[in-house]
């Protein structure tokens, strides 16, 4: 994170304990379509924003034996299960902004509403930031928190099948992260569906389903089809990792 990035993260700590509300009686901005420009910036500001606190829960919580690239990975993991979509109203509780969709399609699942609006938060009312940081932990922390080893286990060896049996385990989540943000930029509908093969031994078969094309993944594990079928996605649309 470059130094002139820094949020002061720890001098607002003891702040989190604050209410969320108290000021959702302001009246909401109207937004003119010639403003897009500007919630563009805050939507890059909020996501900088929300990959850095991210990154803090990552780094705090994860087991002191774990490399940067399993780090990478696990906060690829929390960028995309963070509830973005469920968290907007919290947002709007300090203070009600309305923002423009992206383009002819809003962005899906909340994403891009959020980062605007966390953005704008920034950017209008900086004395929200420690209620913001408060906001961002405690959702993202609790996705985070079960996802990895305990801190008296070793970190679980990648599967011995297709793309993790190359090494690539650690990395592989950033395909599906990837994959997420790209469709998300262009508004494209994305889905995935599974099916499990077999039982013993156990294989499972996952397709990710974009505007008609369907790339496919299969392993052992659900979770790790799921992300060799958003690694074959990515090839075939010329998404860099």
């Amino acid at each position: 994170m470059p130094e002139n990035m820094s949020y002061h993260l720890e001098s607002h700590m003891d702040d989190q304990s604050t209410s969320m509300g108290g000021e959702s009686d302001r009246e909401p901005t109207v937004v003119n379509a010639v403003d897009e420009e500007y919630f563009s910036r805050c939507y890059w500001s909020g996501k900088v924003f929300v990959h850095y606190i991210l990154s803090d829960v990552v780094f705090r919580t994860s087991p002191s034996s774990w490399r940067g690239t399993q780090l990478e990975a696990e906060l690829a993991q929390a960028v995309i299960d963070f509830p973005y979509a469920d968290c907007v109203e919290q947002l709007d509780a300090l203070r009600p902004i309305d923002v423009p969709s992206h383009g002819s399609s809003p962005y899906r699942g909340g994403h891009w509403a959020f980062m605007a609006k966390l953005g704008a938060l920034l950017d209008r009312e900086p004395e929200t930031r420690a209620k913001l940081v408060h906001l961002i932990q405690s959702r993202g922390g609790t996705v985070h928190v079960n996802l990895g080893p305990s801190q008296t286990s070793p970190p679980s060896p990648p599967e011995s099948e297709s793309s993790l049996e190359a090494g690539e385990g650690n990395r592989m989540a950033m395909y599906t992260m990837k994959l997420n943000e790209w469709c998300m930029q262009r508004g494209k509908n994305m889905s995935y569906d599974d099916e499990q093969l077999s039982v013993d031994p156990p294989q499972w078969q996952v397709n990710v389903r974009i505007e008609g094309a369907i790339f496919t993944g299969r392993a052992k594990k659900k979770a790790n089809a799921r992300q060799i079928a958003s690694k074959q996605a990515c090839k075939e649309l010329g998404i860099k990792v």
